[in-house]
Order: C-alpha cells, then sequence, then structure tokens
C-alpha cells in the first residue's frame, strides 16, 4: 500500500486502495475464500490508518463484527458523530445507510476508536500551530483540517479534530522549510502583518505551494517556526478573499444546498423526494450527501410546476386540475399542513409535454450563447466568496440564488430579446437593487459581477 497507494487515497476505503484485487476478488467462486480476502483488504487499511505493524492472526479473522451504535457506546461519542469520523478515515465506503446496517471489521473499530481518543479541540490545533483560533477556520475551508461535531466523549463542547491531519501539516511544513534552508525569509506573522492578510489565509496559501518557505525561528510552535521566502512576485495581495475554497467530498455527491438549487425546490421538497426513493443519499444528518447523477437525472425528467406558469398562463391550481383530468398526480401527495411542512408540486416534463403537446421545453433556455456565457457566472459565482450556488441551467422563470447560509441572494432572470441577465439583490444583497450583464459583453459583465462578489466578501464578518 505504503509503495503503491497515494497516501490521499486511502481515505476513499479499501474498494479504492485494493482496486485491482478487490475486483479479482469479487468474481471468485469461492464465497468463503471471497469473505477472507476481504477481510483481509479491510484490516490492512484500517492498520495503514493508525500507522500500525501488529501481526494478524486467524483468531482476528473470526471475530464478530461491531454495529455502529454499538460502537458509538464503546467510545462513549455520539453515533452521528462517529459515522462522520468512519467516512472520513475511509471506512465505510460504497455503504447505502438508508438500506442495511452498517458494520465494522474488529480492526477498523479499533482504528476508529483510536483516532477518536486522538481528536483534538480547535484550541489545541492553534496552539500547535502558533496561530490564533480564528486563524484555523481557513484551513478547515480549505479542506486541509477536517472538523467534526457530535464526537465529545469528555470536556469542553465544540468541533474535534483529528490528531493525524494536524501532524501532516506539521511534516509538510518541516519538510518544505528544508528544502530553501538558505533562501532569505521574513517571520510567518511579520510576513502576514505586512501584505495584510490574516495568518489563516496566509497559512492556506503556504500549504497550497502559493508560497515558499524556510526554516525560521527554533523552538516555536507551527507556522511561527517558518519563514516566508522573499521573492518578487510572489507576496499575497493586500485582499484577503482570494479564492481558498476546495470542495470536501468526491465529485459525484452535491450537498443539499447543491440540491436544492439544482433542482429549483425547497428543503422540504429536497427531504420528500429522498424520503420516498426519488433521490440516492449517503450518510445521515449533518453528514447527508446525494448522488449527483440522481440529482442531474430527476432535474431532467421533472419539473416544478411553478415553473411551468409563465408559458401556462393560469395559477397553481388551475395547472393542478388539469393534470388531475388528465389522471395525473403530483409527484409528491399533497398532505395537510397541519401534518407536515408544504412541498413543491412536482411533475414528471414527460406527462406536461403530453397534456400540453409540447414541442420543446418552454422552462429552460436553448440559446447555445447564453447557455455558455451561464457556465461561466456560474463558475465565478461559486468559486470566489462568498460562494454563491447557481444551478446548472436557469428557468426561464428565473431563480432565487444565494450563498451556503442564504444570507445573500439575488433573484436571477434573462430577457433573450434584449440578451441582459439581471440580478436582483436580496436579503443583506438588497443594496444592489438590479445589476444588469448584457451577454454581447461578457468580459465587461464578468468583471461587474466580480465587483458584487467582492464588495459582498468585504461585507461579510470572517468566519471564526
Amino acid at each position: 500500500m505504503r509503495t503503491n497507494v497515494p497516501e490521499e487515497l486511502h481515505a476513499r476505503g479499501y474498494t479504492i486502495v485494493f482496486g485491482w484485487a478487490n475486483r479479482k476478488r469479487q468474481v471468485l467462486e469461492d464465497d468463503q475464500l471471497s469473505d477472507l480476502l476481504k477481510k483481509a483488504f479491510r484490516k490492512a487499511l484500517a492498520l495503514e490508518a493508525r500507522a500500525s505493524s501488529q501481526p494478524l492472526r486467524s483468531d482476528d479473522f473470526l471475530k464478530e463484527e461491531i454495529g455502529l451504535t454499538a460502537l458509538a457506546e464503546r467510545i462513549g461519542v455520539n453515533r452521528k458523530g462517529l459515522a462522520a469520523v468512519a467516512d472520513a478515515l475511509g471506512f465505510l465506503p460504497e455503504r447505502d445507510w438508508y438500506r442495511s446496517p452498517v458494520k465494522f471489521d474488529p480492526t477498523e473499530a479499533d482504528a476508529i476508536e483510536f483516532h477518536c481518543r486522538q481528536m483534538v479541540t480547535r484550541m489545541e490545533v492553534a496552539t500547535a500551530l502558533g496561530m490564533a483560533s480564528q486563524d484555523v477556520q481557513p484551513l478547515v475551508d480549505a479542506g486541509f483540517i477536517r472538523e467534526f461535531r457530535n464526537v465529545t466523549a469528555n470536556g469542553p463542547g465544540g468541533f474535534r479534530f483529528l490528531r493525524s491531519d494536524l501532524e501532516t501539516i506539521l511534516g509538510t511544513l518541516a519538510a518544505r522549510a528544508q528544502k530553501n534552508s538558505d533562501a532569505t525569509s521574513i517571520a510567518f506573522f511579520t510576513y502576514a502583518k505586512n501584505n495584510g492578510v490574516r495568518m489563516g489565509h496566509l497559512a492556506t496559501s503556504i500549504l497550497q505551494g502559493r508560497n515558499e518557505i524556510a526554516p525560521g525561528a527554533p523552538g516555536k510552535p507551527g507556522f511561527r517556526s517558518i519563514g516566508v521566502v522573499c521573492e518578487p512576485g510572489q507576496s499575497l495581495p493586500a485582499t484577503s478573499r482570494a479564492a481558498t475554497r476546495i470542495i470536501k467530498r468526491p465529485a459525484e455527491l452535491l450537498s443539499l444546498v447543491e440540491s436544492e438549487t439544482e433542482l429549483n425546490i425547497t428543503r422540504e421538497t429536497l427531504i420528500r423526494l429522498t424520503e420516498e426513493g426519488h433521490l440516492g443519499t449517503r450518510g445521515s444528518g449533518a453528514c447527508t450527501w446525494l448522488d449527483k447523477a440522481s440529482v442531474l437525472d430527476f432535474a431532467t425528467h421533472h419539473r416544478n410546476a411553478r415553473e411551468f406558469l409563465p408559458y401556462f398562463g393560469g395559477s397553481l391550481d388551475e395547472l393542478i386540475e388539469i393534470m388531475a383530468d388528465n389522471d395525473i398526480d403530483p409527484l409528491l401527495a399533497r398532505r395537510p399542513k397541519r401534518e407536515s411542512h408544504s412541498v413543491n408540486i412536482i411533475y414528471r416534463y414527460s406527462d406536461l409535454a403530453a397534456v400540453f403537446k409540447l414541442r420543446h421545453d418552454p422552462t429552460r433556455f436553448d440559446d447555445p450563447v447564453f447557455n455558455a456565457f451561464w457556465s461561466k457566472v456560474r463558475e465565478l459565482g461559486g468559486t470566489l466568496p462568498p460562494y454563491l450556488q447557481f444551478p446548472s441551467k436557469l428557468p426561464v422563470s428565473g431563480q432565487l440564488i444565494s450563498n451556503g447560509k442564504r444570507k445573500f441572494a439575488f433573484f436571477v432572470t434573462f430577457d433573450p430579446t434584449a440578451g441582459i441577465l439581471a440580478f436582483e439583490g436580496k436579503r443583506q444583497a438588497s443594496e444592489f437593487k438590479r445589476i444588469e450583464m448584457p451577454i454581447a459583453d461578457e468580459s465587461q459583465s464578468l468583471a461587474r459581477l466580480e465587483q458584487v462578489l467582492s464588495a459582498l466578501a468585504d461585507k461579510s464578518p470572517k468566519r471564526h
């Protein structure tokens, strides 16, 4: 494993680490032999996760697997928090939580318990890195250190962090600094102050390889023990709004907010869709992700009825009545408000097309010039603070888009006759009453959007 598999792939699970061998195992006719090899793969990955080199004996393969709830009780932590830690360590590969119980090999359980008991607080991370506690967050946002909730067994509450992530950062600093032992450098704190950036953002830039470092003051903790190499053109800009966002999950998954945006539906509707099996999920609670392929496929074949109203020209109730006259009910049955939250009315697009004899989709733009422009708007808005969430296709009726915490929002519409994409500010972005971006002047329009995003980033308080 250490010779042939990059360390960053270890958290992807045994099916990735032992890819070729695991595929061969799956076609073995001897079920007992296949099961034995599967246990060997899982045990090897678990031992490597806690840097153990203890030998495995025959009896180790005869021990019973342990369930997630039982393991949580054994360690004394919350079940959901434990699941998140196990997933981060690569011990939940390709499992459908909502269909079958989660079981761990005893060696995996020992490795999970080892990491849980080694977890550190935010203050301990900050002390080890030589920074203030609020400067840890940019490292979390960039994915260099992972945070977990609901894993507190004893002591103060709050998030916990993997000690292995912390040790990886410290090891990276030591290795990189040694390569430039003869270079001229400025102390980490001084460099950050002179360039007007927060220490957390400078630390992130260093770990991303955008700034070279050299050995600094010996005996000081973390980043205070290194200096930043001073060469022309290598200083960070005076702004702290450099895009450091890294999606901390596989590309085939979407968050709840991303899924809501893509489907143009409410959270309650999304939950109902997952509960009734229309969308595939992975994880549970705060760690729930949705299968991207299933979300995009659902978006292709279904429509929120409100998106259809501009073409229909009537009310939602009238549309429901017409569909009912054709023996077509909404995908999600309506429930009395006293029993549950209301949900969006959703129909299969094929049913709408059949009832109204549609030859083209009246809810989406088919202009290739606009769609190309929209892709660039979506990419820009999603990579710069405050990280607005855009759907892959803008509805003809327009859509309210916002950042993950919904503080900043815009109602976005496109006028195909004038060729203008318009943003109307809502909530804490209401000062931007209307921003018009002609698609004919792409560069100027994108620059205008970047100015707005910059203003919102400066207006947003720093995360602590």
